[in-house]
Parts: structure tokens; sequence; C-alpha cells
């Protein structure tokens, strides 16, 4: 079976970011997408990658100030009003995954250990070599390190206003 390049996503202040301007978000509906992030993914995902693969922290469970069926139904709209853009402005048919949030300060799934890579890598017969992470923060890079997968920081790729050439694929 062959397997296919994915571009995987850190959930807060590169997908999204809160819609109240706070930090963190008060709750689960306190979020909108990043400026240009939509476009952004269109073009990638169209030339490069799939699937998309989200990959989050959520350290704020542990903190008390969520509870893992808050973050859950946070991500279950994320992912709905993400997959719901795209196959129905862009005719978009592969998966979008949330894939393994950790809530969890000590955790092989939480970034940037590589749990959830692997994981994902298993589930979605993905090459790892092949892919790229987009983060915000250096857990974000090392998780991507930790894998041999490339990494590009949220401002470098959504500052890339032209599109004119999607993200590499690495050569592996």
């Amino acid at each position: 079976m062959k397997t296919s390049a994915a571009l995987f996503l850190d959930l807060d202040h590169t997908l999204i970011r809160p819609k109240s301007g706070e930090t963190f978000p008060k709750d689960a509906d306190d979020w909108e997408f990043m400026p240009k992030m939509l476009n952004a993914l269109w073009y990638d995902i169209h030339h490069t990658f799939r699937p998309i693969v989200i990959v989050t922290n959520q350290g704020g469970v542990t903190a008390g100030f969520h509870t893992i069926e808050e973050i859950e139904a946070k991500l279950a709209k994320v992912k709905a009003a993400l997959v719901t853009h795209l196959r129905g402005n862009f005719d978009y048919k592969y998966p979008t995954e949330v894939y393994h949030y950790c809530a969890y300060n000590y955790d092989f799934m939480r970034k940037p250990m590589p749990g959830m890579a692997y994981q994902a890598a298993i589930d979605l017969n993905l090459d790892l070599s092949k892919s790229t992470m987009i983060g915000d923060m250096d857990s974000d890079e090392q998780f991507a390190k930790a894998v041999g997968m490339g990494f590009r920081h949220v401002d470098r790729y959504l500052g890339n206003v032209s599109y004119t050439a999607p993200l590499n694929v690495r050569e592996g």
C-alpha cells in the first residue's frame, strides 16, 4: 500500500485562535480560524499533502481550566468547520483527522514526544519523512524533528502571501 505525506497542524495559535482575543480560549466556542489559514491550507493540500492531521497538547485539562468533554466538543466543532469549508469550497476528498490531543503533562502522546505522529502514521498509512508540521511553539518543531518530518513556523507559513509554490515534500 502506498504511503502519503500529511500536513500536520498544531491547533491553538496555528489553525485557530481565541475570538475573545485572550491568550487561552474561554470555552469550546471561543475560537476562529487564523487569518489566511484556510487559503494556505487549500493551496498545500491540493498541491502536496493529503491528509490534514491536527495534533494538539491541551494542558488546560490538567490545570483544571477545561474538562476533557469541553476539549472534545471544541475539537469536534473545529474539525466539522474545517471539513465543511474544504469540501464545500474546494472539493476536498481526503481525511481530516483530529489526532490525539494530549491533556496530560507527562505522556508519550504529548508534544514534543512523537506518540501522536507515530499513531497517525500507523492509522493513516503516512510517510512521516515526507510530511510537514506547522506550529507556533518549540515543542511543535521538536515533535517534527523527532519523527523526521519538516517543520514550518505558522508565522512564516501564513506570511507567504503569494503561495506561488507549495511546501516541498521532503525526499526520503
